[in-house]
This record gives structure tokens, C-alpha cells and sequence, in this order.
């Protein structure tokens, strides 16, 4: 329905919702924001940073042009909402703010991002995984 819900997990009720306009997918959820991807009306994918509330969006960021967000989900690594391109891009953007902090290129369509404390993981379609190390 376009809306994102927030669900208490002891009684089931939904706690808050907002509308995001368009089909909501590949959430996560940090500390203070959620991160979401939004398939919109004009069928071009959004990353949006939401108040951990439901209160607000805080940033929305459309993809590179001539290309798409291609992750299923984005990630959150070391303070940056990190989402993936079909043309191998790597964006990171600040959290608070949504401004770009850094981009990384890869071949390949990304697909999937994993973290640990120091490294981000890049799987593209054709099965590479690329490793990236933080001196953060």
C-alpha cells in the first residue's frame, strides 16, 4: 500500500506508518535511521532515510543517471547508507544529512552488500565478490 509500518513486537499492533509513495522493500534498520528502498510511481527506485518513528523522511536519494539501485537492500557500514548500481557503482552517503561521501566501482551489477566492522562485501549478479577495507 506505499506505506511503511512499524509493528510492536509484543501485541502485534501497528505503533506508527508513513506513507513512502510507491512500493517499499530491502529494509534495515540502525540506530537511529531506517533505511529503505522505494520502487516510486515513475518505477525509479529511491533510497530514503527514515526516522527510526516513522515520523519522517529525513533524505531520499535517486540513483546515478542512466542507472538503478540494484541491491536488494542497502547497508549501514560504519556511518553511511551504502546501496549498490547496475553499472558496478558503490554509493555511500552520509547519514544524517544524505550528502555522498564516497563511491567505489565494481564490474558487474550489485546485488547484495555485507559488512563487518572494517570490510564491505560486494556481490554482483555474475557471482564476484569484491572486498573493500575501511582504514576508518
Amino acid at each position: 500500500n506505499g506505506r511503511a509500518h512499524r509493528i510492536h513486537a509484543g501485541l502485534g499492533f501497528v505503533e506508527a506508518a508513513l506513507d513512502l509513495h510507491g512500493q517499499s522493500y530491502g529494509f534495515v534498520c540502525g540506530e537511529k535511521v531506517i533505511l529503505a528502498l522505494v520502487r516510486t510511481e515513475t518505477s525509479r527506485d529511491r533510497l530514503m532515510a527514515l526516522s527510526k518513528d516513522l515520523g519522517e523522511i529525513l533524505w531520499e536519494r535517486d540513483p546515478p543517471a542512466d542507472d538503478a539501485w540494484t541491491t536488494f537492500r542497502p547497508a549501514l557500514w560504519r556511518g553511511w547508507a551504502v546501496a549498490g548500481t547496475g553499472k558496478g557503482g558503490v554509493w555511500a552517503f552520509d547519514l544524517e544529512h544524505g550528502s555522498p561521501a564516497w563511491t567505489l566501482e565494481v564490474e558487474g551489477v550489485v546485488m547484495s552488500l555485507g559488512t563487518s566492522p572494517d570490510e564491505l562485501y560486494v556481490g554482483t549478479q555474475d557471482g564476484r565478490l569484491s572486498v573493500f577495507h575501511s582504514a576508518r
